[in-house]
Formats: structure tokens, C-alpha cells, sequence
């Protein structure tokens, strides 16, 4: 059991790989060249991809559990609640990335 949740770790850990993909140095801001807007965009970004991440391992494990539930009402039923949970997330997750974007649109 503990072999298969390594297993299963490791292959999820793969799934974080293109957030750190994207990631980019940039030269630190001198005074008074800070945007507000660019750190609270920056924020967001993180904000999104977590969520995404743990969006997708919800959907996995709700798919893994309903696979195995072999019948049992109990873990249909759980499972169910996982999707339900992913499917929550990720529209967190776009509304995260869609509410600030309307919110800067206007502004500017």
C-alpha cells in the first residue's frame, strides 16, 4: 500500500513540473518602478496554477477511487464528492484568473 501512494506521489509531483517550466528571472525593480498591478497579476498566476494542481489531483483520485470501488456505494459515493470538489476548483480557479483580468481591463 505505502509502495502505490509513492508511486503514486511521484507521478503526480510530475504533474507541478510546467508551473516551474515557466518560471523567468527578471532584474529587481529600482525605486519607485514597482507595479502594482504586475505583483498582484504575478500573485494570481501562482494562485492559479496551485489551484489547477490540486484541482487535477482531486480528479485523479475521485477517477481511482470510483475504478476500485468495486460496487461499494461508500466510495461511489465518495468519489462523486471528489469530482464535485475538482469541478469546484477549477471554476475557483478560473474566476481567480477572470475576475482580476475584467477588474484590470476597467481600470485601464
Amino acid at each position: 500500500m505505502k509502495k502505490k501512494i509513492a508511486i503514486t506521489l511521484i507521478a503526480l509531483s510530475f504533474l507541478m513540473v510546467p508551473a516551474f517550466i515557466f518560471a523567468q528571472i527578471q532584474e529587481a525593480p529600482g525605486p519607485g518602478e514597482i507595479d502594482v498591478f504586475a505583483t498582484i497579476d504575478s500573485a494570481i498566476n501562482f494562485i492559479f496554477t496551485v489551484i489547477l494542481i490540486a484541482a487535477t489531483g482531486s480528479f485523479l483520485f475521485a477517477a481511482f477511487t470510483f475504478i476500485t470501488a468495486g460496487g461499494n456505494e461508500d466510495n461511489i459515493k465518495k468519489a462523486k464528492q471528489w469530482l464535485i470538489y475538482a469541478v469546484i476548483g477549477i471554476v475557483v480557479a478560473v474566476l481567480a484568473r477572470a475576475i482580476p483580468d475584467f477588474i484590470v481591463g476597467i481600470l485601464n
